[in-house]
């Protein structure tokens, strides 16, 4: 199996800012939802992948939220440095 192309982030956490985000499978995402995700809901930021994918030119996140693990669009996630900071900023949401 092939490896990923990953870059850990610096941003351990990430805040929904679209009003429903869909989590994919990290093999099939453009297909295989497996949950989704509402404006202000956390998620744990995994890695960030280092190149952009070919069919939409964005970069992927690669998310878990409880006992989710998936895929997101960057540009869906807004990203906070601490916990604390993204749990203020979705009840700002």
């Amino acid at each position: 199996m092939p490896s990923t192309a990953v870059l850990t982030v610096q941003s351990r956490w990430g805040v929904v800012n679209g009003s429903y985000i869909r989590i994919t499978d990290i093999n099939d995402r453009h297909n295989m939802i497996i949950a989704t995700l509402r404006k202000g809901d956390i998620v744990e930021i995994v890695s960030k992948e280092t190149e952009k994918d070919s069919s939409d030119k964005s970069y992927w996140y690669e998310v878990q939220i409880d006992d989710i693990h998936g895929v997101v669009p960057e540009d869906q996630i807004d990203l906070y440095d601490t916990k604390a900071k993204a749990l203020n900023a979705s009840t700002q949401m």
